[in-house]
């Protein structure tokens, strides 16, 4: 894998811990699950949920039926030759059942709350529970055994497909190193997941946010990602008739002045300087003479960048998953209002 594929990664990685509610907002928007997908997915894990741990889920006929359903409508079965194809029930329930103590041992755990010296040894084994269970008819197992295992552990393994997941993360849909991937795109899980936990467990508790999709903090991940390639998708397409898009920036207010041209945004732009002036005014300083903790104090922040009326921004862009990414760290304290000069962050910095 060449540095710069890494390179492209880790940027679309940030950019989505960065904007992880739009992106979240787009999937909902979007409608692109409905029907069976989407029915026999919230049976499954509500059924999960009853029996409580993965062996009790396992065993009961019921559950195992809604599992294979859900498979099926999540494009696991087509009918066909050369489609993909399940395997036979009983095999996958045989196969279930000799990996249930694994997987009720795995069940304990969260994506979110696992420490970064723990991944590569959960991700190896997820993978041999993977690799062992008899779900597609197929010679890949990643995509088939990832979607089946989320509805099994849901708290820590997000479901892998390939429209959506491999195209985020690589750019396209095929598949060279299952294993190799799998353990890649569960590093970059988990980094999502520790980046952007606070926005997730705020959907997850938002009463107001009934969508039928969102049935466990991974899965919120996986809608985000789903997403991030809808609105790359639209940006990507030909646009007919688009007007004059042209950067045009004032001569004669200062630096941080931007004329826009009709129906451009700026927020992004203001949010990577605040982001990067804390960075390098705050964090690295305070890194370089190994502090565990550094404060950042939001007005100060927006009279040294000359903004006016940002401070919405400023704290927003501080908060953001993709400055927590940047800076290798997590909030631990926040006092005072919400957006005001005296709103102030204390941050912890990771070794």
């Amino acid at each position: 894998m060449s540095r710069g594929n890494l390179a492209t990664r880790r940027s679309k990685v940030e950019a989505l811990c960065g904007d992880f509610s739009a992106y979240w907002n787009t999937f909902k928007k979007s409608g692109t699950f409905s029907g069976p997908s989407v029915y026999f997915h919230n049976k499954c894990i509500q059924r999960l949920q009853e029996k409580g741990l993965p062996d009790a889920a396992i065993q009961d006929i019921y559950y195992l039926e809604l599992l294979y359903a859900t498979l099926s409508s999540w494009g696991m079965h087509r009918m066909g030759r050369g489609k993909a194809k399940l395997s036979d029930f009983n095999l996958l329930q045989s196969s279930l059942m000799t990996r249930s103590r694994d997987l009720c041992e795995l069940s304990k755990l969260k994506l979110w709350t696992i420490s970064a010296d723990k991944v590569d040894e959960i991700a190896t084994k997820l993978w041999a529970i993977i690799k062992d269970l008899k779900v597609s008819a197929s010679g890949t197992q990643i995509v088939a055994g990832s979607k089946t295992v989320h509805h099994i552990l849901p708290d820590l393994l997000p479901p892998i497909d390939r429209e959506y997941t491999l195209n985020f993360f690589y750019g396209h849909k095929n598949l060279i190193n299952e294993e190799e991937t799998f353990r890649e795109i569960f590093r970059n899980y988990h980094m999502i997941a520790k980046s952007c936990e606070k926005e997730i467990t705020n959907i997850l508790d938002d009463v107001n946010d009934e969508h039928a999709m969102k049935t466990s903090f991974t899965k919120i991940m996986d809608n985000a990602i789903v997403g991030y390639g809808i609105k790359s998708k639209k940006k990507d397409a030909p646009k007919m008739n688009a007007p004059n898009s042209k950067k045009r920036y004032s001569k004669d207010s200062g630096p941080n002045i931007v004329v826009a041209a009709p129906g451009e945004e700026y927020h992004g732009m203001f949010a990577d300087r605040v982001r990067k002036y804390v960075l390098d005014k705050y964090v690295i300083p305070a890194q370089k003479e190994s502090h565990d903790t550094v404060s950042v104090r939001a007005g100060d922040v927006h009279n040294a960048l000359g903004f006016k009326n940002r401070l919405p921004l400023v704290c927003s862009a501080l908060r953001s998953g993709k400055f927590l990414l940047m800076a290798n760290s997590s909030i631990e304290e926040t006092e005072g209002p919400d957006n005001s000069t005296t709103t102030r962050l204390l941050f912890r910095l990771k070794r």
